[in-house]
């Protein structure tokens, strides 16, 4: 047995043992929490968002607060400091001093600063509502990448995944990478029964997005199990 093939039956055991292992509550909580802060900060209220429902530091739920601590469970972006938010209310380790404290890239004072944040959190959210959202749009979005990351997933859970850090992110395409080379050995295996012409539908259509039934490659390489847009129909006997 080759090396590798030795690495995957492990990697294949181990996805094994965490499926068995794995315990829903967690996701439970994620989902809850999302809840809400959906229930809370519903996009459509977004346009009347005060400061004080915006910042962290007066000890309430406010949008922020919510965001980074509130639903921890569903993507965690603490330990960078509260200037990722733009502007919040707070003391810094050389000044004790409670009071709004902001970037200076937003605004030369506190209510300019919330302004420019709204602006910014308002334009995010509309960018990512797009049909086609516009990704370079909204990695200048002048708002923390963290922050944008999490907040986009709260509200587009279906097109933004919950991951807010290069860590995760890098995490993320390990599990990717085990995953796609598990299920390859088996698409690859049935793509050489069942290849264009054959009677029998490949199992793996409608197994994920690239197999989808409706999409381009099972168009292609099986048009008979095709069910898009454009298919032709075979003539009544």
């Amino acid at each position: 047995m080759l090396p590798g093939h030795h690495l995957m039956g492990k990697q294949v055991k181990d996805i094994a043992k965490f499926d068995t292992e794995y315990d829903s509550s967690h996701e439970d909580s994620a989902i809850q929490t999302r809840g809400l802060f959906i229930q809370k900060f519903p996009i459509g209220a977004l346009q009347n968002l005060t400061r004080d429902e915006y910042v962290v530091g007066h000890n309430n739920a406010s949008f922020c607060n919510l965001v980074e601590s509130g639903t921890k469970a569903w993507a965690n972006i603490q330990g960078a400091t509260s200037f990722k938010f733009g502007i919040y209310f707070g003391k810094t380790k050389s000044d004790p001093t409670r009071k709004y404290r902001f970037t200076k890239k937003f605004g030369a004072n506190e209510k300019e600063a919330f302004v420019e944040v709204k602006t910014a959190l308002l334009g995010l959210v509309e960018l990512a509502a797009a049909k086609h959202p516009d990704f370079r749009a909204i990695d200048a979005n002048p708002l923390s990448q963290m922050f944008k990351a999490k907040i986009l997933s709260l509200y587009y859970p279906k097109r933004f995944l919950a991951v807010c850090s290069w860590e995760h992110l890098e995490m993320l395409g390990a599990m990717a990478t085990v995953a796609y080379q598990t299920m390859w050995k088996h698409v690859s295996a049935e793509m050489s029964a069942t290849g264009s012409g054959s009677s029998r539908r490949p199992g793996f259509i409608d197994s994920c997005h690239a197999f989808a039934s409706d999409g381009e490659v099972v168009r292609r390489s099986w048009p008979d199990f095709y069910t898009g847009p454009g298919k032709i129909e075979a003539p009544e006997a």
